[in-house]
């Protein structure tokens, strides 16, 4: 990894801990496995239940790769507390 530049290091306070991030990461894979099923639904059911599903596998896709993304970002970064990029308590 490479050396990250004091000026880039942020507060202890305002960085979640690596737990939480892992937790996003498995949440984000949770809602994109539950799209993924969803799909079965979709091909069978009555007309207003397919507008239902269709809607719920979007934003079920879209949340997921969000969270997958912004905490594997942060979590190879070293954006949380212990982190590559944790400055420490400091006060501003």
């Amino acid at each position: 990894m490479s050396e990250v530049k004091e000026n880039e290091k942020i507060p202890t306070g305002k960085l979640p801990t690596k737990f939480t991030l892992t937790v996003r990461a498995l949440v984000g894979g949770y809602l994109l496995y539950t799209s993924y099923e969803l799909i079965d639904s979709l091909a069978s059911g009555e007309p207003k239940e397919k507008v239902f599903f269709a809607i719920a596998m979007i934003a079920f896709t879209i949340i997921g790769i969000v969270l997958l993304f912004l905490s594997g970002k942060s979590l190879i970064k070293g954006k949380y507390q212990g982190g590559a990029m944790d400055a420490g308590d400091q006060n501003d």
